[in-house]
């Protein structure tokens, strides 16, 4: 693999509305596996998902320590031309109500209407809209519109590829990072310490582990 870039982690980059991006029912679901978005065609179309890959999220608590959680269930759509990168995009849909962090009554919390509020918004999505390849062939910045609780806004996720996997024409293994605030989202519960600090930092580090599998036909 290629030296890693110096280059900084995902960033928020700006903030617009969400209303009128959904169905009525609240959901829009993924692209199907032979679906190219319009005015491109379908290169090669690939899937991820657990078991196999994992979307992780930390953020600071209590000062000293971190809360470390994961999303269990969700699902991912990538089309990839290897020729022309920008025509590449990527869907991602994760289940809110499916974030755990080890701790069932945190859990519960975070589902609730101080933080996700899952029974009015229940899915988290991200849309890319620009994928660039770096000059050394392993690493990837894609620029997409993340949308929690009705906000959405563009955030960059930095992808390189795995080199612990064996890629083959089949299957691909990529690790990706990106950093957001969760105040933009309109997730803004915390309380005071008595030690100064709050209980709760607002800067969430999401990490990927990608294995993504070639859809038949795709």
């Amino acid at each position: 693999m290629g030296a890693n870039p110096r280059r900084s982690p995902g960033v928020v980059r700006r903030v617009h509305s969400a209303a009128g991006m959904q169905s009525s029912n609240g959901t829009e679901g993924t692209r199907s596996a032979g679906e190219a978005r319009p005015g491109q065609g379908a290169v090669r179309i690939w899937h991820a998902g657990p078991p196999d890959s994992e979307i992780q999220f930390s953020l600071r608590h209590l000062l000293f320590t971190q809360i470390i959680g994961r999303a269990t269930r969700w699902k991912a759509f990538a089309s990839i031309d290897a020729d022309e990168p920008a025509r590449s995009w990527v869907d991602v849909v994760v289940d809110a109500s499916s974030l755990e962090t080890g701790d069932a009554e945190r859990d519960e919390h975070i589902r609730s209407v101080e933080f996700l509020d899952t029974r009015l918004h229940p899915e988290i999505r991200y849309r890319s809209r620009e994928v660039t390849a770096l000059p050394d062939g392993d690493h990837w910045s894609v620029t997409g519109d993340l949308t929690i609780r009705q906000v959405t806004l563009a955030a960059t996720i930095e992808l390189e590829r795995d080199a612990a996997m064996v890629w083959s024409p089949e299957l691909i293994a990529l690790k990706g990072r990106a950093v957001i605030n969760r105040q933009d989202f309109g997730l803004r519960w915390n309380q005071d310490l008595d030690r100064q600090g709050v209980v709760v930092g607002n800067e969430i580090e999401l990490t990927l582990r990608i294995v993504a599998r070639r859809e038949t036909g795709g």
